[in-house]
């Protein structure tokens, strides 16, 4: 069986797969062919293998587990993963209709493996978007369905750098967030908002939730980056009113939480919220807002001011 190496930098940092397949290949140049190189290391490694023998695709969803910085993703003989942390090395098994759905193939597998290997190795993952304003970071915290995803792209029309939607990963030991900024995704209702995703189909993702993909190079006028210095943190709270925004204190930053995206334990996770703590002493702060105009209005004058 003959395999291929490629190299890929997801959020800058090696990524080496070696895989028997093509359509493998094809589906990881995809989603990280866009990236440069940032962090001078030893790249994780993926070994994917994929059997020739015609199965058809899953019918069930694949089952995430983690142990002792071992990551196993199960879903039937056909398709299995598993991935060593603190090695950074993992190695799947996936037939031929699992490695030629590209999406099935990137969600359940791929992106999962590729992250927990490399948030491992360099960053904290939070469930948080991230947008900056003249070099100044902010990230948007908050539950799924806070409008994060939605906020950072009201942003990016309006001239704001953006970064990532829903996840970003803190560089431990720099108050730097990156995240993957050459794809968004919106929730259908963002159509009442945007006039330009008007014409946008929904899709149903491996998730089960229908969003709207967009790649930002092609919507006009959008600016990205890969990397942010965050500044000030947001809590977003949707509701009625004109806009506001509570500073908190320093105790109340402290005990709100910003959920950390991890598979690790021991010391790695023990690293990671490290990281989280040291970040929380940025500027912290509650924006309550109905409009979005009215929100980018207020954290303008906010980041401008910190």
């Amino acid at each position: 069986m003959e395999y291929t190496a490629t190299v890929v930098y997801p959020l800058g940092y090696p990524l080496e797969i070696a895989t028997n397949s093509a359509d493998v290949i094809a589906a990881a140049r995809d989603d990280w062919g866009e990236y440069r190189q940032f962090f001078q290391a030893a790249p994780v490694r993926l070994r994917i293998e994929v059997d020739e023998r015609d199965a058809p695709l899953p019918g069930r969803t694949p089952v995430f587990q983690a142990r002792a910085n071992l990551v196993r993703i199960d879903c039937d003989e056909s398709n299995i993963a598993c991935c060593d942390l603190v090695k950074g090395e993992g190695f799947g098994r996936f037939s031929t209709a699992a490695a030629r759905d590209a999406d099935w193939l990137r969600y359940h597998f791929l992106e999962a493996m590729a992250y927990s290997m490399i948030d491992a190795a360099a960053f904290t993952a939070v469930h948080a978007g991230c947008v900056s304003l003249e070099g100044r970071g902010v990230l948007f915290c908050g539950d799924s369905g806070a409008g994060k995803s939605t906020l950072a792209y009201a942003c990016a029309r309006e001239g704001w750098t953006f970064v990532a939607d829903d996840a970003s990963h803190l560089i431990r030991g720099r108050n730097v967030a990156a995240g993957a900024p050459h794809k968004l995704r919106l929730r259908e209702p963002a159509k009442l908002l945007f006039p330009e995703l008007q014409d946008r189909e929904a899709r149903v993702r491996p998730n089960g939730k229908t969003t709207i993909e967009i790649r930002t190079a092609e919507m006009p006028g959008i600016r990205t980056a890969v990397q942010a210095e965050v500044r000030s943190i947001a809590f977003l709270n949707r509701r009625g009113g004109p806009a506001k925004a509570r500073r908190f204190t320093r105790e109340e930053a402290a005990r709100r939480p910003v959920e950390i995206l991890s598979a690790a334990e021991g010391e790695i996770l023990d690293a990671q919220a490290a990281a989280l703590r040291e970040l929380m002493k940025a500027e912290v702060f509650e924006l309550s807002y109905e409009h979005t105009g009215a929100a980018i209005e207020l954290l303008s004058k906010i980041v401008r001011d910190s």
